[in-house]
C-alpha cells in the first residue's frame, strides 16, 4: 500500500458468503424473509440447517434474525451475518479469507500481549501486597511505641487506628501534647491510606 494512501476496503455481500458455506457443507438455506415494522425498520432472517450437536436436541434448521436496518437488502444482509457468526461460534465453521491469516496472526499476538499483561498485573499486585505489609507493620509499631509512653505522652488505645489523642484540642507548638498529636494524626494517616489501599482495585 503506497505511502499515505487509504486501503481499500470491499465488501462481500454475506449473504453470498453464506451461500459459499451452504454449498461446501451441505447446510441447506431454506429461505430469507423480513418484516417491516411501523416505524418503516425492516428486520431480516434466513431459515438454513445447522449441524446437529451431540448431548443437544436434534435440531436440523434455525431462524437467524438480523438486526433492523433501513431497507430490506441492508436487512437480509445483517441476517446472513448474524447466522455466519453462530455457525462459527457454535460450530467451528470459518470463513477463510484473504485476510483470514493476518487476522489469525493478529489474534494470537493479542493473546500473547493479554497473557504477559495479565502476568506482569500478577506482579504489580504481589509487589504492592509487599510494600502494603511493611506500611502496616511501620504503623503498628508506631503505634506500639506511642502506647508505651503513654505516661507521658496524652494518647491512648482505641478508635478505628488503635490509638487517640487525648491532649488539649489545640496545643502550643514545640510542647510534649504537639509532638504526641502529630504522632497521632500521622498514625491516623498512614491507617487511612492503608484501608484505601486495601479496598481500591487493582
Amino acid at each position: 500500500m503506497a505511502d499515505g494512501m487509504p486501503p481499500l476496503v470491499l465488501y462481500v455481500p454475506r449473504r453470498f458468503t453464506l451461500g459459499e458455506v451452504s454449498a461446501h457443507t451441505g447446510l441447506a438455506i431454506h429461505k430469507y424473509g423480513a418484516t417491516t415494522s411501523e416505524d418503516g425498520l425492516v428486520k431480516g432472517c434466513v431459515v438454513m440447517d445447522v449441524p446437529p450437536t451431540p448431548g443437544r436436541p436434534p435440531e436440523t434448521r434455525r431462524v437467524f434474525y438480523g438486526q433492523p436496518r433501513g431497507d430490506l437488502d441492508s436487512a437480509l444482509e445483517s441476517a446472513a451475518e448474524v447466522a455466519l457468526h453462530h455457525l462459527w461460534d457454535e460450530y467451528g465453521i470459518v470463513v477463510e479469507s484473504w485476510n483470514h491469516p493476518a487476522l489469525a496472526e493478529y489474534r494470537q499476538s493479542l493473546l500473547v500481549a493479554l497473557e504477559a499483561s495479565r502476568e506482569r498485573t500478577a506482579e504489580i499486585k504481589a509487589q504492592e501486597e509487599v510494600i502494603r505489609r511493611a506500611h502496616d507493620r511501620l504503623i503498628q509499631r508506631s503505634r506500639d511505641i506511642c502506647l508505651q509512653f503513654a505516661d507521658v505522652l496524652p494518647v491512648r488505645a482505641g478508635g478505628p487506628s488503635g490509638i487517640e489523642y487525648v491532649g488539649p484540642p489545640s496545643p502550643p507548638i514545640g510542647g510534649i501534647d504537639m509532638l504526641a498529636l502529630d504522632l497521632v494524626q500521622t498514625i491516623q494517616s498512614g491507617y487511612d491510606a492503608l484501608q484505601l489501599s486495601a479496598s481500591s482495585p487493582v
